[in-house]
């Protein structure tokens, strides 16, 4: 069984670029940076949003010194470098959503976006700095710094990874990707041969809450625990133990002194990429 269609954000396709946009998370913010509030009516404009935002960040926000320290994976010496680069692959996560759009499989939710994405904008149009950008393990993040999205809103995120379109073709119909799946379902194409041969393929609904996942997706904001969807286990707190950084509140699970891995909170400066590059070097 081949499994094409997960929403190209989270598949590590792009190398550093793909380690940024891991949740991947396609998309932004309705108006544009530094003014305008026409809401967003395509995959296509959320993508060029994305861009936008994260290059504002880093060269408008942050010092030279900050980017450094702060933005290991969009390693651009220049702006338009950064523009480039992102445009390409942001571009090509997005592709197939694109077309599915265009097809009339799936539409744009342009009241989602501009729902999920209102809050964070303003943060990123006035560098706001601090967490306001940075995640708990003191690097930029993409949900926060590109796309303005809330990391805890599981249903923003499960619609971000598909650059807010939502597919209508129903479960058990024929698709071609994941984004045209109603209810954020799978495009999956059997394979018996060994050897996909075509890009067909059938939607495959995620299951609900008690559902059997053993065999496919829990809906967002759900999670598989003993092959039955439920609700995520409550997050650790500083200083609890911990064995992977998604089991802590602080996102940050480490060892300190040697000792057992606990959950951590680093002291981030609230001053960080809070727009003192625009008042020089």
């Amino acid at each position: 069984m081949i499994e094409p269609s997960e929403p190209a954000w989270s598949a590590p396709r792009f190398g550093a670029v793909a380690a940024l946009l891991l949740g991947a998370l396609g998309v932004v913010g309705v108006g544009s940076v530094g003014g305008g509030c026409e809401p967003a009516q395509h995959p296509r404009q959320m993508t060029k949003k994305a861009v936008d935002n994260l290059c504002h960040v880093a060269f408008d926000c942050c010092t030279a010194v900050e980017r450094g320290l702060v933005n290991a994976a969009l390693p651009y010496g220049s702006r338009q470098a950064c523009h480039d680069e992102l445009d390409d692959a942001l571009g090509g996560a997005l592709a197939a959503a694109v077309e599915a759009v265009d097809r009339g499989t799936a539409v744009f939710d342009a009241d989602a976006a501009a729902g999920c994405t209102k809050e964070g904008q303003a943060a990123i149009d006035s560098c706001a700095g601090g967490d306001a950008f940075v995640d708990g393990t003191g690097q930029l993040s993409v949900l926060r710094a590109g796309f303005g999205l809330d990391p805890d809103d599981s249903e923003c995120l499960a619609l971000a990874a598909r650059g807010f379109t939502r597919g209508v073709v129903d479960d058990g119909d024929e698709c071609v990707s994941a984004f045209e799946c109603a209810d954020f379902g799978d495009c999956v194409i059997d394979d018996d041969n060994g050897a996909a041969i075509t890009r067909d393929g059938a939607c495959r609904a995620h299951a609900d809450r008690s559902g059997d996942c053993t065999t496919r997706p829990c809906q967002p904001g759900l999670v598989c625990v003993s092959g039955v969807c439920d609700e995520p286990p409550p997050l650790a707190d500083d200083g609890d133990a911990c064995l992977r950084d998604s089991d802590c509140a602080s996102a940050l699970c480490a060892s300190v002194d040697g000792d057992d891995p606990v959950c951590v909170r680093p002291d981030i400066d609230d001053g960080i990429c809070d727009g003192r590059a625009l008042l020089g070097p």
